[in-house]
């Protein structure tokens, strides 16, 4: 953890935050940690920020997803992957959040997507959803 914490204040110049925290400020540690973690090629940390309620076409639940992501690995897809959070931009409803638009890179090619996010029991944002735009 302490390894996925210096990558986040690396990647995203994120500081660790205290209980006053902005949903805002806490959706933006979860989503540096998403992006380190991806870059990193961190099956254990990407998972980590992923809700257990996540679904999205295709993939139902977060152990489904897990499996995809562990191929998707093992197949080299995440090589070279960079997330650019540059120009997302966060609206906060509730406990529901949406992150828009973040930018994708690697051998896949260029991919621009948006995630929905929700504040989970545990007070922590994670992802629910993946959406390509």
């Amino acid at each position: 953890m302490v390894l996925v914490a210096v990558m986040m204040s690396l990647f995203c110049g994120c500081e660790t935050l205290g209980k006053g925290a902005t949903d805002e400020e806490r959706i933006a540690e979860t989503l540096c940690q998403w992006k380190a973690t991806t870059e990193a090629q961190d099956i254990e940390g990407m998972m980590a920020t992923y809700s257990e309620d996540f679904s999205a076409e295709n993939i139902a639940g977060k152990a489904v997803l897990r499996e995809a992501m562990a191929q998707a690995l093992e197949e080299g897809h995440f090589e070279d992957a960079a997330v650019d959070l540059e120009d997302a931009e966060t609206v906060v409803e509730g406990q529901n959040a949406t992150v828009a638009p973040i930018g994708m890179t690697g051998v896949f090619g260029a991919a621009e997507i948006g995630l929905d996010m929700k504040q989970d029991a545990d007070g922590v944002w994670r992802i629910v959803g993946i959406n390509q735009r």
